[in-house]
């Protein structure tokens, strides 16, 4: 007898809906809070099923043993899941018989994690760095795998000669999953433990529907052949252009930014009613070539480039590179500290910093570290794109074990592969990248205090930044213009701004619509990202202090 769908969809209906609300409320109560957006996965369709437990994976392993037992539980769990799954959605009388099917379907879970690890390693990658341009990375080959290959499971399961490749059926539900499980996790990681609960149970009644909607597809298609060259070729081309994007994205992107001019503009002593620092971010260079900010400034602007190599015997500064940015944000502060005193004793004027991500955040560790109160040398901080902060996350250095071990060789692995393919020389254990892992609450301090009296930060985040968590800091008004992490000071709407900040034009508040913006990407990217990892599991470090 033909089990009928209400039939079906009753006897998955428990599980597929229990199982996230256990983890929601698991994670309300244990945290961290962060994963609560993650939860609503945990039953969802392949591949996504395995993504949601990778990136769990990749912050909670304390060992390269745990990790490979995590890994091996992970994948057996699965093959056993998605077998009964299977099993329990299939419409005809003759449904595959589960331990078969679990033992086929190991090939698979092994395959489909390894295609999912590098993308994993980005998000873990962005818990650590917040440059924003990680998620887009990450996220849309995620996706093109899962629309490639998330049939195989199903097939997989089913036996020889059932078609791998997407169907427009199977493509509608993979699709919406990714929808309603984004929402679900913006509802379940804003709102508190009950409605949370809720909202996962409903998006695993989703996730059941889906299982059905899979599985009838397959089941209905006649037997032939499985396809599986459609899939391959998906999934080829999603690491083929997504290698070369992300290369040329690092060359091409904002925080890459063309060379700027070094010395200061031609602004007469006499003449200068403003003088303006410019620390450009992370892999910046700093040449002879072009201005340091556009046109429409106001008259008697005089501007000078931060140098991240100091400054020369002339006092000038000095031209760097991208790898003069690695070094960590308390030796640059001690560079700012110099450089503003030399601004500030050439024009007698207090001096305003417009400071661009990692610029911004050796801005506010000067500030808040060297900075000498009361002395009038700096009046205003300008930030843009404030999103180099504490990492969410940790990794061991290199010879040592701890939490996250297996991540951070990913991403040593990731580093290495794109310094063969673009211009960058970059490893995560760059001085900057390990001060702020291994001190993350002294920067979160460092991003959150006051600054000095007499000081005001005007902030002009990126809406891109707005799918990382830690990004601009709210602190003083604020606007969110819509673009890229890196290159916001070359922007002409981001330059208005900064020359109407220069003569007080500027309102007390940014847009309505930026923030409403902000808010909605923010809480909808949470269910793709890495849940951070608890402070207590942190190994202590010995750190400077913020006065």
């Amino acid at each position: 007898m033909t089990p009928s769908r209400s039939r079906r969809f009753t006897r998955l209906l428990l599980p597929c809906a229990l199982a996230p609300m256990l983890e929601t409320g698991l994670v309300a109560e244990l945290g961290p809070r962060s994963g609560l957006a993650l939860a609503p996965q945990v039953t969802a369709l392949p591949p996504f099923d395995l993504f949601h437990d990778l990136r769990w994976i990749s912050v909670y392993h304390e060992s390269w043993i745990l990790l490979a037992l995590e890994l091996l539980a992970m994948i057996g769990v699965r093959a056993v899941w998605v077998a009964w799954t299977v099993r329990a959605a299939w419409p005809g009388s003759d449904p595959p018989e589960v331990r078969r099917a679990a033992v086929r379907l190991l090939l698979y879970e092994t395959i489909a994690a390894t295609l999912m690890i590098p993308w994993v390693a980005l998000l873990f990658g962005l818990a650590l760095t917040h440059l924003s341009f990680l998620f887009f990375a990450a996220i849309p080959p995620a996706l093109g795998i899962a629309v490639a290959i998330h049939r195989g499971a199903v097939s997989r399961a089913a036996g020889p000669g059932y078609r791998w490749g997407p169907t427009s059926a199977s493509l509608g539900w993979v699709l919406g999953s990714f929808m309603w499980l984004s929402v679900a996790g913006a509802a379940a990681g804003s709102w508190s433990t009950g409605p949370a609960v809720a909202v996962a149970g409903l998006a695993g009644l989703g996730n059941a529907r889906a299982w059905i909607g899979v599985v009838e597809d397959l089941a209905g298609a006649p037997h032939r052949a499985s396809g599986r060259w459609v899939a391959s070729s998906l999934v080829a081309a999603t690491f083929a252009v997504v290698l070369v994007g992300t290369a040329a994205g690092f060359a091409a992107d904002g925080s890459v930014s063309p060379p700027v001019r070094a010395g200061q503009t031609g602004t007469p002593m006499a003449a200068t009613v403003h003088s303006v620092l410019v620390a450009r971010g992370l892999f910046s260079r700093l040449g002879p070539s072009t201005p340091v900010l556009g046109a429409g400034l106001p008259p008697g602007t005089a501007v000078r480039a931060f140098s991240y190599r100091g400054l020369d015997e002339a006092g000038e500064p000095r031209p760097y590179g991208p790898s003069d940015t690695l070094r960590t944000p308390e030796a640059m502060a001690r560079l700012m500290d110099r450089q503003v005193r030399a601004l500030y004793r050439a024009y007698g004027r207090p001096v305003t910093i417009v400071a661009e991500s990692e610029g911004a955040l050796i801005a506010r560790t000067y500030l808040l570290t060297r900075y000498p109160r009361h002395s009038g040398m700096v009046d205003e901080l300008v930030t843009l794109g404030l999103a180099v902060g504490p990492t969410a996350v940790y990794f061991p250095p290199p010879g040592t074990q701890g939490w996250g071990v297996g991540s951070g060789w990913a991403l040593r692995g990731l580093a290495g592969v794109l310094r063969g393919l673009g211009p960058l020389d970059f490893t995560p254990d760059a001085p900057i990248l390990r001060r702020l892992t291994d001190c993350s609450s002294m920067f979160r301090r460092v991003v959150d205090e006051r600054l000095p009296g007499g000081v005001r930060q005007v902030s002009i985040g990126a809406l891109a930044d707005a799918v990382d968590p830690s990004g601009e800091n709210p602190a003083g008004p604020g606007w969110i213009v819509a673009a890229a992490h890196g290159g916001m000071v070359g922007r002409p709407d981001v330059q208005r701004l900064i020359a109407d900040v220069l003569e007080g034009r500027a309102p007390p508040a940014g847009s309505v619509w930026g923030r409403t913006a902000s808010t909605l990407v923010s809480a909808t990217s949470a269910a793709w990202r890495v849940p951070s990892l608890l402070p207590q599991l942190r190994p202590s470090a010995r750190c400077g202090t913020v006065r």
